[in-house]
């Protein structure tokens, strides 16, 4: 009787729960900027290689960009900006088909690029002869740009403008972390006080109120509401850093981090980012995500990992060429998977999509203990170099 409510139980869950779930990718290199155009129609950028898909993720394709871009915003469905470690901003004017320099200083390694406007956008990283922080600015939509005198002593990390002149960047120095402000477009700039020692590597901003910081190790979250008068840190239950962050309203946001190893994460706010709890963790560190919607998302990260959230959809078993045994199923001590192809990563997974275990065996076979597991039904999620598979079992 037990089992049998445990199943009407679970299978409610199997068709309601909200859930990421991995993406078939067609790279293993580290992706660290994603950006879509639409629910459907998206940009992921992977060394130089650019990954696109028109089907919301189910597909990705892979094409040749001239830059290892960092960053990437699409303007619209056509305009779209890119940098990357070469000093290089590239322009996109067919939604990514090509790519052309916009701006190139050798002298600079650049980090994020943001255009609040089609014309006004600022690009920021760090000067190399000068070993300070660098910005450029464009009034034309890229066709120039200009160097502006800023105050950052190291990298600057990222850069968000809500309007043409009023914007922040962040980064760290020798003295810690650093927020700048400016009102006037970068002419003059008001040194803000973080709530933390983190190392900062992203901001983002809805008004000229509200803004959110993500970092290192330290105090990893902070938000303003007063447009950075005063930091102030945020309640996270997790210690790895943080890499990006993004909010759909004022209330709900999403941050993704990791160790950088075999372990990343998804956290989220429902509060306005006073309180942030676990969304989701596999195997690999997220690097940066995107939300067309309030209710789509994509979380790109090391390894070529692609993860989707849709609320509609739920976790069903994957179908794949590979061929993938589990035994004996069920089990109540030691499940056995053994794939024709080698399996990179290894997660086990709950019936709504927590992740329990995470095993990066590097074989054909593994064997894994289950015993301590409750009764239940759960997924095993394979990554080989084909992409990824799902496959349930039960532990009785």
């Amino acid at each position: 009787m037990k089992k049998a409510l445990l199943l009407i139980f679970t299978c409610t869950t199997l068709f309601s729960f909200a859930q990421w779930t991995p993406q078939t990718s067609t790279t293993t290199n580290d992706i660290p900027a994603v950006q879509f155009i639409n629910a459907n129609t998206g940009i992921a950028l992977a060394g130089l290689t650019q990954l696109n898909t028109t089907n919301g993720g189910q597909t990705w394709t892979g094409t040749s960009i001239p830059d290892a871009c960092l960053s990437l915003q699409m303007l619209n469905s056509s305009v779209g900006f890119a940098c990357g470690c070469n000093a290089d901003v590239l322009k996109t004017t067919n939604g990514g088909v090509s790519w052309t320099i916009s701006l190139n200083d050798s002298n600079v390694t650049l980090f994020s690029v943001h255009f609040p406007t089609l014309q006004v956008g600022y690009a920021v990283g760090w000067d190399m002869a000068t070993l300070f922080g660098a910005v450029y600015k464009t009034t034309d939509g890229g066709n120039s740009w200009n160097s502006l005198t800023n105050p950052a002593l190291d990298l600057i990390n990222d850069v968000f403008f809500v309007n043409a002149d009023t914007g922040w960047i962040v980064g760290f120095d020798g003295n810690g972390d650093f927020i700048y402000k400016t009102i006037d477009g970068g002419a003059n700039w008001i040194t803000q006080t973080p709530s933390g020692n983190a190392n900062i590597y992203a901001i983002t901003c809805l008004s000229p109120d509200s803004c959110w910081c993500v970092g290192g190790y330290g105090t990893q979250l902070s938000r303003t509401i007063n447009g950075g008068t005063t930091w102030l840190p945020c309640t996270n239950t997790q210690s790895n850093p943080l890499y990006d962050v993004q909010f759909v309203n004022g209330t709900t946001g999403y941050a993704v981090g990791g160790n950088g190893l075999s372990s990343g994460h998804i956290i989220k706010t429902v509060d306005g980012g006073q309180t942030w709890t676990l969304n989701y963790s596999c195997p690999y560190t997220f690097l940066s995500l995107d939300f067309p919607s309030a209710t789509i998302g994509y979380a790109v990260g090391t390894g070529g990992a692609i993860y989707k959230y849709d609320p509609s959809s739920s976790i069903n078993e994957e179908s794949s060429t590979t061929s993938v045994q589990l035994f004996p199923n069920p089990t109540d001590n030691l499940l056995n998977i053994t794939c024709d192809q080698k399996i990179l990563n290894l997660n086990i997974l709950s019936l709504e999509g927590r992740s329990i275990q995470q095993e990066a065996p590097g074989s054909f076979t593994i064997a894994i203990q289950v015993s301590e597991l409750p009764e239940g039904i759960y997924f095993a999620e394979i990554r080989t170099l084909n992409g990824v598979i799902r496959q349930k079992f039960t532990v009785q």
